[in-house]
């Protein structure tokens, strides 16, 4: 089974679902050495810099490949609705998957998703699920809540029978709304009091999420800055994570430690918004991240004069000056350009090290591309404190050479290197030691990638830098390329 998770920005494709299928596949057919030929060859296709779409392809085919036929397989996906590339992408998942079940008799599909708008081939026998399928699961699940929770002790059995009665009668079978509603009803203190705001809960999910949004001072300092960074981030942040990034002082570049916990922080900022859950800082469920995404991409100008205070994209923007600003402060440690990218170990022991480094390592330009800064065709919109923190460190350059080509495809790639090597030309001058080490990742990735009778400029450019930087060991290695 793979269950796409709405809060993984980077899985919500048809790619990371075929990925997710296969790592599977690769518990179950351990010793299949036509699988791993298969994989093999469409590993071959990424480093080469094939397109996405070939590569994904030679993956279906590997998928295919690794199936048995003869032994019964059910290959399970849950939230196809979410692929962020809608609804025609989730048709054409369907498609390839029809086609691949097709071809192993003992092979059957089932694919968990909201209610398509678009009509879905008549070969996938469709199952709605209705209220009536799911009432007993439905009044479990409220006596639950009920048992679970210490402010509903002040209720005797009949007022308990009455509570979940009427909550799953109101719910229209959604187990979301009789969650919502649980933080409002838990407010009251008194048995009289919950039976009275039975009667004037908000009846749908949309208007008790809108209702639990508006109990929270969003402007609020902790509030705002948390909220911002959670709908731009990759992925939810650990609270370590948060803590790093709420104690920059972005104006001075320095740390600003607090005294209080931030567990205590966050939850005192967040309200019925966000949850701690393992660790890491979520929102409670998708559909309030969802709610709260479409009102900051609707502001209209960057000005927080309206109800929501701020637009998505300042989001992202002091997402990047925080990101950057950390590495500033903490990575000072010497470090010189290489050309080998640095091992697990090493890479561990700095992540150990440094908590919000991973996150800000990986993902800073990413940010920086999602801002008002950005500009693909002119010359980016440079702040003065986007200057002021950007960090002069080799080590950084060379982080991005041991992980970008891990978590994004060659020509991805090498567009973010590239945008990171135009950042630093502009900030640190182009014959900074960074700068170097940005053009030795991009020697290093477009050699693998290099088609017969093209020439590496980036070796060139590098070797002219480092003569220029008297780096004898690196000129000498990159002539010789």
């Amino acid at each position: 089974m793979h269950a796409i998770d709405p809060d993984l920005k980077t899985e919500l494709t048809t790619l990371s679902v075929v990925k997710g299928l296969l790592l599977q596949m690769l518990q179950l057919n351990v010793g299949d050495n036509g699988l791993y030929k298969s994989l093999a060859a469409a590993y071959q296709l990424s480093v080469r810099g094939s397109s996405i779409p070939q590569v994904e392809t030679a993956l279906w085919n590997a998928l295919e490949s690794g199936l048995r036929s003869d032994r019964n397989q059910t290959i399970v996906l849950d939230g196809v609705d979410r692929l962020k590339a809608g609804e025609t992408e989730v048709l054409k998942l369907l498609e390839r998957l029809q086609t691949i079940a097709s071809k192993h008799g003992k092979t059957k599909v089932i694919v968990f998703s909201r209610q398509l708008s678009k009509p879905v081939a008549q070969t996938y026998a469709q199952f709605q699920i209705q209220n009536q399928h799911i009432r007993q699961d439905l009044q479990y699940f409220t006596e639950l809540l009920l048992s679970s929770t210490s402010s509903f002790e002040v209720l005797n059995q009949s007022d308990r029978a009455t509570v979940t009665s009427k909550l799953v009668q109101t719910s229209d079978g959604s187990f979301e709304w009789i969650e919502q509603v649980f933080s409002i009803l838990k407010t009251e203190t008194t048995s009289a009091a919950i039976l009275k705001r039975l009667d004037t809960l908000p009846k749908t999910l949309r208007e008790v999420l809108d209702f639990s949004i508006s109990s929270v001072d969003l402007k609020q300092k902790d509030t705002k800055s948390i909220l911002a960074w959670l709908l731009a981030s990759e992925r939810p942040l650990l609270v370590s994570e948060i803590r790093r990034l709420i104690e920059i002082d972005t104006a001075s570049v320095t740390r600003a430690p607090r005294a209080t916990r931030i567990e205590d922080d966050i939850i005192q900022a967040s309200g019925p918004i966000f949850d701690i859950r393992d660790g890491f800082v979520r929102f409670k469920n998708p559909s309030i991240k969802q709610i709260l995404f479409e009102r900051a991409t609707s502001v209209t100008d960057f000005k927080n004069t309206g109800a929501f205070p701020f637009h998505i994209q300042e989001a992202h923007y002091d997402l990047t000056v925080r990101l950057l600003a950390y590495v500033k402060i903490n990575l000072t440690r010497p470090t010189s350009a290489t050309i080998s990218p640095l091992n697990d170990y090493e890479l561990d022991e700095l992540f150990d090290t440094y908590e919000l480094l991973q996150y800000a390592s990986r993902y800073w330009a990413l940010h920086f591309q999602c801002s008002p800064m950005h500009e693909p065709t002119v010359s980016h919109k440079l702040t003065n404190g986007f200057k002021q923190v950007f960090p002069s460190t080799t080590l950084l350059a060379v982080i991005e050479g041991s992980t970008y080509q891990y978590q994004y495809s060659i020509q991805d790639t090498i567009n973010f290197h590239l945008l990171t090597l135009s950042l630093r030309r502009t900030v640190l001058g182009s014959s900074s030691e960074p700068v170097l080490q940005t053009l030795l990742n991009l020697a290093v990735l477009k050699q693998v990638a290099l088609q017969q009778g093209e020439v590496n400029e980036y070796y060139y450019d590098a070797w002219r830098l480092a003569i220029t930087l008297k780096l004898t060991s690196i000129s000498t290695t990159c002539a010789h390329r």
